[in-house]
């Protein structure tokens, strides 16, 4: 891929070349009465990593104070997309809406690109309506590729049920500081 269309895909710059593991902050979380281990979340990721371009799955990707870790996992799906020849597109919602439409406009129509995959990025568990209405858009336009939603704040399917009302299918959810493995203790 050109450097001029890179900068049309809106990865953040301090994640592009950012290796940190977003392994040891999967948290294990019990919802509605159910056990999700880390472990099976991140089996779940690491299916998804193998072909990020299959299914049209909604996944949430969220943290309780941080966004910077679900970033992390979602820029592993950038590359692995990018890798597989396919276009990712990061659209940050707290940024200006009418230059991020204008950068995604300008990918579609000016370099003729398909979108394989979109990482929504900015959704907070206080999100103005504005913002939440947004995404619903962004969810019902590019309902036909995978799409990664990052929520900071909060944990991703209760903000999902109480604001956004919209289904998903996958969540992970992500802790502020690393889990302890047996050879740090």
């Amino acid at each position: 891929m050109n450097n001029e269309l890179e900068q049309y895909l809106g990865i953040p710059n301090r994640l592009y070349k950012n290796e940190t593991s977003y392994v040891p902050y999967i948290e294990d979380i019990t919802y509605k009465e159910r056990i999700s281990t880390w472990k099976k979340q991140n089996e779940v990721f690491n299916k998804k990593l193998e072909n990020p371009l299959e299914n049209n799955d909604i996944y949430l990707l969220s943290c309780g104070h941080n966004n910077m870790i679900p970033q992390l996992a979602a820029n592993c799906i950038v590359k692995k997309t990018l890798e597989k020849g396919g276009v990712p597109f990061w659209y940050n919602i707290m940024r200006n809406q009418r230059l991020e439409d204008k950068r995604l406009y300008d990918l579609i129509h000016e370099y003729q690109a398909q979108i394989d995959l979109l990482i929504i990025d900015g959704i907070y568990s206080n999100t103005n309506i504005n913002n939440i209405d947004k995404l619903r858009s962004l969810l019902a336009t590019f309902d036909d590729i995978p799409t990664f939603i990052i929520i900071s704040g909060g944990f991703g399917p209760e903000v999902f049920e109480n604001k956004v009302f919209y289904s998903y299918n996958k969540f992970i959810h992500f802790r502020d500081i690393p889990r302890r493995i047996v050879k740090d203790i």
